[in-house]
């Protein structure tokens, strides 16, 4: 049996406006198709962007994350 799974390296410091939808957006879209996916926050400007839109993700359970400071 395989499973598939992604990683995803993000900061949050709104390059492009609107990141916490567009961040939810793809970790949600991620969460629903893939087994697992692993999420690295690399060097915030703040409080780490999984923490801003934890709340706001479906199938938490298949998320790993790291934070890098």
């Amino acid at each position: 049996m395989f499973t598939f799974g992604a990683a995803l390296v993000s900061r949050n410091d709104d390059y492009g406006g609107n990141l916490f939808e567009r961040a939810s957006y793809a970790l949600n879209s991620m969460l629903t198709s893939l087994d697992e996916v692993i999420y690295v926050d690399w060097a915030s400007e703040g409080k780490p962007l999984i923490e801003e839109i934890k709340d706001s993700l479906v199938n938490i359970e298949k998320l790993k994350y790291v934070v890098i400071p």
